[in-house]
């Protein structure tokens, strides 16, 4: 019994029935993924420690300068998943990831550059001025040109950028690497109150003008290397793991039973079959009974 309502009781089968009705579906996937995840692992001799989860959780609070339990207070009040979830269906099935991905999360010399550059290399303090048309742009440009110390008050009429027209044109620095090369290129040329040619940038048109040239900041590659590397290896994640999802299950036989009126009466009892393993409703139900049992 989960609970009694004017002395009735609602059982943990009962409770279980209505999960599996409102979210079966959707927690069957993420069973179905991290079973593949588990199984591919255990072919190849992978494992991932709980001390492995608890240090990488550690570094994860690290990254926000909060204490580890304050992130999990956090991660418990505003997405609803309780330490276990966040340990066993997010942090475990991401380091089993990265293991699987094997030399494909490997940081090039290269790349590593690159993001040093990126995140302390010289900057560009500028205004932006972003139209959607090419006559209006010139026609903006022109305004600029004409009287340079009115860019702010040109961008706050004219950008249709909503935000950065709110405060007169002014952007986060401009760093290489960061987005659009064409449009770093010009910002980079520009000397201090210069105001740059009409730059096509996705389909829009952005006029620059140059507040600063930020000198790059006295951090070595070396000082940062390892902070870089983790970086670029969370950047690289979610691409690996969608290659990494699409090959197991290339090579992989699932059935989807809980979907499927046929499949169902075939085999009772039965949420889905994994490379001929049974996933059952009642192991289906109990996942979603923790993920979801409060609210249901």
């Amino acid at each position: 019994i989960v609970a009694r309502i004017n002395g009735e009781p609602i059982t943990r089968n009962q409770l279980g029935e209505e999960c599996l009705r409102h979210y079966g579906q959707d927690v069957l996937e993420r069973v179905v993924n991290k079973f593949l995840i588990m199984q591919e692992c255990k072919s190849r001799g992978i494992s991932v420690s709980t001390a492995e989860v608890d240090a990488e959780i550690a570094r994860i609070a690290a990254t926000f300068s909060i204490p580890v339990d304050r992130l999990l207070e956090t991660i418990q009040e505003e997405r609803g998943i309780s330490l276990s979830q966040y340990a066993g269906d997010i942090i475990w099935p991401s380091l089993a990831l990265r293991k699987l991905a094997g030399d494909r999360l490997q940081v090039s010399p290269d790349e590593l550059r690159r993001e040093h550059e990126k995140q302390f290399g010289p900057a560009v303090g500028a205004r932006m001025i972003v139209c959607d048309s090419a006559q209006k742009a010139h026609a903006v440009h022109a305004r600029a040109i004409a009287n340079p110390d009115d860019f702010g008050n040109l961008a706050k009429n004219e950008s249709i950028d909503t935000i950065s027209a709110s405060v007169k044109g002014l952007i986060n620095p401009i760093r290489r690497h960061m987005g659009y090369k064409e449009m770093e290129d010009v910002a980079f040329a520009l000397q201090k109150g210069q105001i740059s040619p009409v730059i096509e940038v996705a389909g829009q048109f952005v006029i620059l003008k140059c507040e600063e040239q930020l000198p790059a900041r006295a951090v070595t590659l070396e000082q940062s290397k390892k902070m870089l590397e983790e970086a670029i290896r969370d950047e690289k994640l979610e691409q690996v793991a969608n290659e990494v999802f699409t090959e197991l299950q290339k090579r992989s036989k699932v059935l989807n039973v809980l979907n499927d009126p046929a499949e169902k009466q075939q085999r009772p009892g039965v949420a889905a079959v994994i490379n001929g393993h049974n996933i059952t409703l009642g192991e289906l139900a109990q996942v979603c009974i923790e993920r979801h049992g409060k609210e249901t």
